[in-house]
């Protein structure tokens, strides 16, 4: 007998059994998880939510770092249903995430908060109650002549205060007064970091998740729909069949940009009030109110504009094998155990297999249903009238204080006449300006784009200065001269005219808007009554696929990508699907 070749055989034997033994393991860990993939909570516990006024706290620091702590998760409870799925990049920063989470949940809250004290100081200004001292009169030209004109300040001064305060502590003066504030999700506060069973639970838990979260809401930046999870959660939002209009886009640059443009009319508003329209003080107030503080907010506009031009393009481009994922940048090795990790591209892919008969069909969901009312949600020439009522309510404040000291020995037609500037450059003015000036970027961005040189990237932010300096003092200089002309017809002409071409544009806008946001609801109701009537089956499309995407694997396209040809299999009919875009 010879020993030694029984020994080695003895030996492979072993070996092949160990490996054989750690294969099933393995396998069996990655059945384990994928079978939890699923839109239902078995544990309970898992379902948890975390107070808004939390995410709000040290001025949103859970947001500076994606690594959490057991303090983090402490705050954090369990429920049973949530108002909020806040979906997110931590590619984005820390602050762009909050001013967007401030103006989405406190603007409203803010702006009639704002508006009440407004009032307020309206009445302790007037000369009836006498109890806020007003500035000295002067005299204005005024329809053929002159008059004495007494104008309040505390309105222009105090509104703007409480409107960021209010903007900033909304949440927590609701939490101080015992007032329900909203059950948010949030992975770092809402996701066990450090038990690591409970943490994996929690993740792939994400679908059951969803299903008892009221409202999706995206902070969308130009890398979210390349990152793996953040694809899965639409998946599985689609798949459940939520309406659309409880998904939230929030662009991160947007709501910076319209707070800058708020200070922006704040600055010009307050400058007014100083000048009190002393005519040696126009170049002064152009220079230091028109110019020098609107460069930040034009230079933002022109980077929200190119992004939100880039989304469509983005959206029809869209395919789930192009998504990054950590799990395929570390080759499945955990850094820190240097252990082997399951593929979470592997595990995402299957489910949306299983959810949606095929990887295409979940990008045609994503192209047919989710692009449509994203591209309107979003786009800034979309901007609706409310927001822009925000952003111009400084001069607002500022008719406030010119009606504190109005005289009662001018007859009401007079009066009107003459507090009607501020009431229309608030109203009428400012939107018209804003949905003009959004015009002029756009048309420029397709022309011009960001240039990649920084020294031309801030000098192309110049020429929608001079833009917006020619429509307010455009419109400014005809209301003021009108409105000095004896006869009242000019003014009444001039003010309706704006109105009407206002009233035109947003009318026009919010239409196109209805009919892009109408073009994915009927696609979203058309698949939901295919996936009912096809088998039964709650959110599966039956398509079938031209092409399959292996696990683990991203298809390199050179050059532009090529759309996916699907054929929608519905019980009665044969039809392709077609992009609406």
């Amino acid at each position: 007998v010879n020993f030694s070749d029984c020994r080695s055989a003895h030996l492979q034997d072993f070996s092949s059994s160990r490996v054989s033994l750690s294969s099933a393991i393995l396998m069996t860990q990655e059945d384990a998880v994928r079978s939890s993939l699923s839109t239902e909570i078995s544990d309970k516990t898992l379902l948890r939510g975390v107070e808004i006024t939390r995410v709000f706290s040290d001025l949103g620091r859970g947001f500076q770092s994606n690594v959490g702590c057991q303090a983090d998760y402490m705050w954090s409870r369990e429920t049973e249903l949530l108002d909020d799925f806040i979906s997110h990049s931590w590619n984005s920063g820390r602050w762009q995430k909050m001013l967007t989470l401030w103006f989405l949940y406190n603007s409203t809250a803010a702006m009639l908060c704002s508006l009440v004290m407004g009032l307020l100081l309206f009445v302790l200004q007037l000369d009836a109650v006498a109890v806020l001292p007003k500035p000295a009169p002067r005299e204005l030209k005024f329809a053929g002549g002159t008059v004495l004109a007494t104008e309040g300040i505390w309105c222009t001064f105090v509104c703007p205060c409480v409107f960021f305060l209010v903007l900033v502590f909304w949440q927590d003066m609701k939490r101080f007064f015992h007032v329900r504030v909203p059950l948010a999700f949030v992975d770092k506060f809402c996701i066990d970091q450090e038990n690591a069973d409970r943490k994996i639970a929690a993740i792939h838990r994400l679908g059951g998740l969803l299903h008892h979260s009221r409202r999706l809401v995206i902070l969308w930046t130009p890398q979210y729909f390349e990152r793996l999870w953040c694809t899965f959660e639409i998946a599985s939002w689609l798949k459940l069949g939520k309406p659309l209009s409880a998904t939230v886009f929030c662009p991160l640059k947007k709501a910076l940009a319209c707070l800058t443009l708020l200070l922006y009319m704040n600055t010009v508003a307050i400058v007014h009030a100083i000048c009190r329209g002393n005519l040696s003080q126009v170049y002064a107030y152009a220079a230091v109110a028109l110019i020098l503080p609107a460069y930040p907010p034009m230079h933002i506009l022109r980077h929200l504009v190119h992004e939100l031009r880039q989304l469509p393009l983005q959206i029809r481009r869209f395919s789930i094998v192009d998504t990054q994922c950590f799990c395929c940048s570390v080759g499945h090795i955990a850094p820190e155990t240097h252990q082997q990790i399951p593929c979470d591209r592997q595990l995402v892919q299957e489910a949306v297999t299983q959810w949606f008969k095929s990887l295409e069909g979940f990008d045609t969901a994503v192209h047919e249903q989710l692009g449509p009312w994203a591209v309107a949600s979003t786009g800034l020439s979309y901007m609706n009238y409310t927001t822009t009522l925000i952003i111009s309510s400084p001069f607002f404040y500022r008719g406030l204080d010119a009606l504190a000291g109005w005289d009662s020995s001018m007859s009401i037609w007079l009066s009107l006449r003459f507090h009607s500037g501020f009431w229309s450059m608030c109203f009428v003015v400012t939107p018209l300006g804003i949905k003009v000036l959004c015009c002029f970027i756009t048309i420029m961005d397709a022309y011009m784009g960001v240039p990649r040189n920084w020294l031309l990237d801030r000098t192309a932010s110049c020429l929608p200065i001079f833009c917006a300096l020619l429509i307010i003092l455009g419109c400014w200089a005809g209301g003021l001269h009108t409105r000095d002309l004896e006869a009242w017809w000019p003014y009444t002409v001039v003010c309706g005219g704006f109105a009407a071409v206002t009233a035109c544009c947003y009318g026009a806008s919010a239409a196109m808007r209805c009919i892009i946001a109408q073009g994915g609801l009927k696609t979203h109701r058309a698949l939901a009554s295919r996936i009912k009537a096809a088998d039964g089956s709650d959110g599966c499309v039956g398509l079938e696929p031209h092409r399959q995407s292996k696990p683990c694997e991203v298809e390199k396209r050179g050059g532009q990508r090529r759309r996916s040809q699907l054929v929608c299999v519905v019980p009665s009919e044969r039809r392709e699907s077609q992009l609406v875009f």
